[in-house]
C-alpha cells in the first residue's frame, strides 16, 4: 500500500511539474498582429490643441494668447511631421532628425514665451520645478528660453 501511494505522490508530482514547466524545444509565439502595429500619431491638429489645452491649464492664457499658441503649435507638429517623413527610412539619420527636431522645439518655446506675460512665464516655472524635481541639473531657462535668444 505505501509503495502505491509513492507511485501515485510522484505522478501527481510529474504531472504537475510537466504543466508549470514550459517546454523548451518550443518556439515563442509571435506577437499577435495588434501588439507588432506601430503606435498611430494623431494629427498635428489634434497634437496642437492638446498643447494649447496644456498650456491654458497651467498659465490661464487668454482668447487671443490661445489662438497665437495653437498657431505657433500647428506649425510645431507639421514642421516635426516633415522632419519624420524626411528621415523615414534612414535609421543612420536619427541623431540628425533629433537635433532638427530639437531645433523646432527650442523655436516653439521661444515664441511662445515671447507671447506670455511675465506672471504666466512664472507658472510655467514653477510647474516645470514642481514636476522635474529630478532634472535639477537642466537649466530651465531651457525649458523656458530668454527672449533675447536666438
Amino acid at each position: 500500500m505505501k509503495k502505491l501511494m509513492c507511485v501515485i505522490a510522484s505522478g501527481f508530482v510529474m504531472a504537475v511539474n510537466a504543466q508549470t514547466t514550459p517546454n523548451v524545444a518550443e518556439k515563442p509565439q509571435p506577437l499577435p498582429p495588434k501588439k507588432m502595429e506601430k503606435r498611430k500619431v494623431p494629427p498635428a491638429e489634434e497634437r496642437a490643441q492638446k498643447s494649447v489645452d496644456e498650456l491654458d491649464k497651467i498659465v490661464g492664457l487668454t482668447a487671443d494668447q490661445k489662438t497665437k499658441v495653437y498657431n505657433l503649435a500647428l506649425n510645431r507638429a507639421k514642421s516635426v511631421d516633415a522632419v519624420f517623413e524626411k528621415y523615414k527610412g534612414q535609421p543612420d539619420k536619427k541623431e540628425q532628425a533629433k537635433m532638427e527636431i530639437h531645433q523646432i522645439r527650442k523655436n516653439y518655446r521661444m515664441e511662445v514665451k515671447n507671447i506670455l506675460t511675465p506672471e504666466q512665464i512664472e507658472k510655467i516655472k514653477q510647474h516645470h520645478k514642481a514636476n522635474h524635481p529630478q532634472n535639477k541639473q537642466n537649466n530651465i531657462e531651457e525649458t523656458i528660453p530668454a527672449k533675447d535668444e536666438n
